[in-house]
């Protein structure tokens, strides 16, 4: 193997899971929030919180199957490796070809994670409008006087409280946020500081 193939291997065996892992849980959490009226800017999107999501999708079973088939063709390939080794080999040699190869390859992989990783954070979101989801506690009182609301929102708010079920979305480093429905539909994001325990958002969410 050329040494200019060798390094692109080597670079990519370095990068790519890493890089993957990190994808993988920004394009989660960006799809989960967007379910609840939250913009991926909102929140700091820090290695620990997004590393700790990318495991919701390479843990998912489409991501299994994803790798249950790699191994599959993997297992063919193999039993007909004596055949396509000289097509590999001159493959191999020319390091302009093998790199577009391995670039290809790569944003294939990308975009199918990407894939996974909406419909894993797209479940999620619906398990969590079923109720499938930890029940939260605010740091401090929450009540209508905390903000300024529109009717139609305040009668939101009133059923929400009356079921009493607020359920957890995410907890970033300087937030909580929560969401209460009021019907099947509908229901109301809330934000509080973990710092001061204000209350920072509120707003109005259909599914």
């Amino acid at each position: 193997m050329e040494k200019s193939t060798f390094f692109i291997l080597e670079i990519a065996a370095a990068t790519v899971p890493v890089a993957l892992g990190y994808f993988a849980g920004i394009v989660y959490i960006g799809s989960y929030l967007s379910s609840f009226g939250i913009s991926v800017y909102e929140i700091p999107l820090e290695i620990p919180l997004v590393i700790s999501n990318s495991y919701k999708v390479f843990s998912s079973t489409n991501f299994i199957l994803l790798i249950l088939a790699f191994l599959i063709v993997s297992a063919f390939i193999h039993t007909i490796k004596d055949d396509l080794e000289p097509v590999l080999v001159s493959l191999i040699k020319d390091s302009a070809f093998f790199s577009i190869g391995v670039i290809a390859v790569l944003i294939f992989i990308f975009i199918i994670v990407g894939s996974i990783a909406t419909s894993s954070a797209h479940r999620d979101a619906g398990a969590l409008w079923d109720g499938e989801s930890a029940s939260v506690t605010f740091r401090g009182p929450l009540s209508k006087d905390d903000f300024l609301m529109s009717k139609r929102l305040y009668l939101h708010f009133a059923k929400c409280f009356s079921l009493d079920q607020m359920r957890h979305v995410l907890t970033s480093r300087t937030h909580t946020y929560a969401f209460c429905p009021s019907t099947a539909t509908s229901g109301i994001l809330f934000a509080q500081e973990l710092n001061s325990g204000r209350f920072t958002a509120l707003r109005e969410v259909a599914r």
